[in-house]
């Protein structure tokens, strides 16, 4: 499991054979660097301080050599408002 603070701080639950790799309690890793999300950034820290479910996606760039990191959450389906108007047929 994947788990991002509102700070910007990564860490990774590894697998019982890779434990001895942790570098934080409960067998997880930190990782050394911090993330930011420029896009969407406010709703993504409302969303983990009020412990809501965020689904987090590790992607590595070979060309540039760069790792991102993104997130996605789900939206509450929206229900069309009844409409006022209403249609004659002829």
């Amino acid at each position: 499991m994947l788990r991002v603070t509102a700070d910007g701080e990564v860490s990774i639950e590894l697998p019982a054979p890779l434990t001895e790799y942790a570098n934080a309690q409960h067998g997880r890793h930190v990782l050394a660097a911090r993330v930011r999300f420029s896009h969407r950034g406010t709703e993504w820290r409302d969303r983990i301080e009020s412990n809501r479910a965020v689904s987090y996606r590790i992607h590595h760039d070979v060309q540039p050599g760069r790792w991102y990191l993104t997130t996605s959450w789900p939206y509450p389906p929206v229900r069309p408002s009844p409409s006022k108007q209403h249609w004659r047929t002829v």
